[in-house]
C-alpha cells in the first residue's frame, strides 16, 4: 500500500453534500438533535492482514481492538469506545464526546485538556450523550440503580484525548444480553431516512 494507491469513495461528493443539507433541515426543524454522516472509503490492500493488525496495535493501542478473519475478507479496527458492556449484573455505557489531539509536551497536553473541558459545544454534546446513556441503561435496569460514576473525565491515548463519562445500572432479572444490546442502539425518531 502506497500513497499513490487509489481510494474508492462509496458516497459520491454531490450526494454527501446533499445529505448534509437534509441533515441540517432535520436539525433546524427539531426532528433530530444530531446526525453523524459517514463515508466508506476503501483501497486495494494485498498485504498480510494480521501484520497490518499488529502494526495498528503498535501505532494506535486502544482498549478495544479487533481482528476478524472471514476467509475472503477481514475486519480490523481499534477504538476507545464500547457500545455497551454487561458484566455480572452491571450494565455500563461510556459516552465519549469531545476530542483534542495530544500535545507535543506535557504543558501542551494540559492546555489542550483545559480547552476541551471548557468548550461549550463539546460540553453540550457530551451532556446530551450522558442523558441518552442514562435513558439507554434505564430501559433495562432496576429502578433507581442508574448512576453516573464518572463525569467528563479526560482519557489520553497515543494521538488524541477524549472527554469520557461512565453510566452504570443493575440489569433487570428479566433482561438478557440481547435486550441490553437493543436498548443501547440509537433509535431513529422518524421513519423517513436521509436520502
Amino acid at each position: 500500500m502506497s500513497k499513490d494507491d487509489k481510494l474508492t469513495y462509496h458516497f459520491p461528493r454531490e450526494k454527501f453534500i446533499e445529505s448534509v443539507g437534509v441533515a441540517k433541515k432535520y436539525i433546524t426543524n427539531g426532528d433530530v438533535m444530531q446526525v453523524v454522516l459517514s463515508q466508506r472509503i476503501s483501497i486495494d490492500f494485498n498485504e498480510c492482514p494480521i501484520e497490518f493488525y499488529r502494526e495498528l496495535r503498535k501505532l494506535n493501542p486502544s482498549p478495544y481492538m479487533y481482528y476478524l478473519n472471514f476467509g475472503d475478507f477481514h475486519i480490523i479496527g481499534s477504538s476507545p469506545e464500547i457500545l455497551v458492556r454487561l458484566e455480572n449484573d452491571t450494565i455500563t455505557v461510556r459516552p465519549i464526546a469531545g476530542t483534542r489531539p495530544r500535545g507535543k509536551t506535557e504543558a501542551d497536553d494540559t492546555k489542550l485538556e483545559k480547552d476541551l473541558l471548557n468548550d461549550p459545544k463539546e460540553i453540550a454534546e457530551h451532556l446530551m450523550l450522558i442523558d441518552l446513556g442514562r435513558n439507554d441503561v434505564g430501559r433495562v435496569s432496576e429502578i433507581g440503580s442508574v448512576r453516573l460514576t464518572d463525569k467528563m473525565i479526560i482519557e489520553k491515548y497515543s494521538h488524541v484525548m477524549h472527554m469520557v463519562s461512565n453510566v452504570t445500572g443493575k440489569v433487570l432479572k428479566t433482561a438478557g444480553i440481547i435486550d441490553v444490546l437493543k436498548a443501547s442502539f440509537p433509535r431513529v425518531p422518524s421513519l423517513e431516512p436521509l436520502k
